[in-house]
């Protein structure tokens, strides 16, 4: 039997967002810092990341970068000698773009370079019981999704791509649109609210605890969680949730007040079409050109718009 525990979505950053008003970098370290805790306190086999680690393809706050490579030498203090390994998926918040090629100038290429443990999944990753599969976010989810594993046991797809239950106004896979498939599960990154266990009639389990960061004003009461893994021969793939308890209250998070003033100017404006897709993807993004560029793809704006907007995130 192997256990995994499962993060994703730390964002970590020197910036503190816009609605939050706590010291952020010490927020979220701390909530990396439970969760290797609890992989420890687990007895966990490995780790695995669903990517965007940083808030951006680089950040400049070395004793971020620091303290985020040491959490886990410290929770394990004899990790060089045969520790626990974290696998990660990048994130196209790790990267400029979606661009593969800006991922070795990027500070999680340099975090992973640096750490024993750390290992970005280029390739498969056989583990006791389990065999892992990356998906990056430029990877092609359509593609990966129809592959057949090659070796006898249980296969778990890891991609960075936004996965719903349900049509939504911008564009994401659909669980009907790719059940039933392949692979013993399917965990993903990158849409911040997350998903509910969900197990097709094939036993194919599909879930990701959402982001460990909450950035956006309708993440407030969301709760913060990981999750563990438990693989068994004969068995289907189960997941146990674990919320973490360093993640503080939101009133001592949010500015409450710049909230509520969101919340009253939006019922005095038309929500319709490009905006209301705006709205509904705050949930899954954190980068305003990331909502404009997924809703815009969407609504049909035309591409030298879209490709003017964008340039002005170089600026």
């Amino acid at each position: 039997m192997s256990k995994i525990l499962v993060y994703t979505d730390l964002h970590l950053s020197a910036k503190r967002p816009s609605h939050r008003i706590d010291d952020y970098p010490t927020s979220i370290l701390t909530k990396l810092n439970e969760v290797y805790e609890i992989a420890r306190d687990q007895s966990v086999d490995a780790v695995i990341f669903g990517g965007d680690f940083y808030n951006s393809h680089r950040i400049y706050a070395y004793d971020a970068i620091n303290a985020a490579m040491q959490t886990s030498k410290d929770v394990f203090p004899k990790i060089e000698t045969g520790g626990v390994p974290t696998y990660m998926i990048v994130g196209q918040h790790d990267l400029v773009g979606y661009n593969k090629e800006s991922y070795d100038t990027s500070t999680l290429c340099f975090m992973v370079k640096h750490s024993p443990v750390m290992h970005t999944m280029w390739e498969p990753v056989e583990l006791d019981d389990v065999v892992l599969y990356p998906c990056h976010c430029f990877d092609s989810f359509e593609e990966h999704i129809k592959k057949t594993p090659t070796r006898k046991k249980k296969s778990i797809l890891v991609a960075h791509h936004l996965i719903t239950a349900k049509p939504a106004p911008f564009p994401t896979f659909v669980l009907d649109d790719f059940l039933p498939c392949k692979y013993s599960a399917v965990i993903f990154g990158d849409y911040h609210a997350g998903m509910s266990p969900y197990r097709d009639s094939n036993g194919t389990l599909v879930w990701s605890p959402g982001s460990i960061a909450r950035q956006a004003i309708n993440e407030t009461e969301r709760k913060v969680k990981v999750g563990i893994l438990t693989i068994e021969r004969g068995k289907d793939i189960e997941v146990e949730e674990i919320q973490l308890q360093t993640a503080r209250p939101s009133d001592e998070v949010f500015s409450m007040a710049m909230i509520e003033h969101i919340r009253e100017h939006s019922k005095m404006v038309d929500t319709n079409g490009f905006v209301e897709s705006i709205r509904e993807l705050e949930a899954s993004s954190t980068d305003i050109y990331d909502l404009i560029e997924k809703a815009g793809n969407q609504k049909g704006i035309r591409p030298e718009v879209l490709n003017w907007i964008l340039a002005k995130r170089k600026q």
